[in-house]
């Protein structure tokens, strides 16, 4: 089964740290604590945090460092239908400062467009998309690394800033044409 085989190719991020999907357990404080020390990630209620696990629990995942039993980082996804169809919305991406730079993030960001894009989910999403503070300039550059474009400018998105809506086309969209900017966004 494919979506097997792709969660055995996400399991092993290196070391004691595995990602596995995100848990009703998880919500106890441990994955409010990664967010300690993170300026640019908004602390959310118990219940946002749960609608994740309940609706979009396949695009959800955490990466845990067994050896400690803490959390180093955690991804909510979801698949939502928009004028152009069907696509995944990252809503949060946080990664504990100490494991920063060790792949957690890029093993979460494959874990949520390889769910957006397969099976796994019960739907073929055309392209991820996420939204990010305009002024988080160490952000917008990993997610261009990841491939990520800015599509356009969210105005006023945060209470002091507006945000770049960012987007990468999945196999689904081997044009890439719903990540062609409607205008410059810069």
């Amino acid at each position: 089964d494919a979506g097997i085989r792709m969660w055995r190719q996400l399991s092993l991020v290196g070391g004691d740290l595995t990602v596995r999907l995100l848990r009703k357990g998880d919500l106890d404080g441990r994955l409010q604590d990664v967010n300690v020390g993170c300026p640019f990630t908004q602390t959310f209620s118990y219940s946002f945090y749960m609608n994740f696990v309940e609706q979009y629990r396949h695009l959800c995942a955490v990466v845990e460092d067994t050896q400690r039993g803490v959390i180093a980082g955690y991804i909510l996804a979801k698949v939502e239908t928009g004028i152009q169809g069907l696509f995944g919305h990252v809503s949060a991406l946080t990664v504990r400062p100490q494991y920063r730079r060790r792949g957690v993030a890029s093993r979460l960001m494959g874990h949520c467009e390889a769910a957006a894009g397969s099976l796994v989910c019960g739907h073929g999403a055309l392209y991820v998309d996420l939204f990010v503070k305009e002024t988080n300039k160490n952000a917008i550059s990993y997610y261009q690394k990841l491939g990520y474009v800015k599509y356009r400018r969210v105005l006023r998105y945060y209470d002091d800033a507006d945000a770049f809506d960012m987007r990468k086309s999945l196999p689904a969209d081997a044009k890439g044409s719903k990540m062609k900017p409607r205008s410059p966004v810069d």
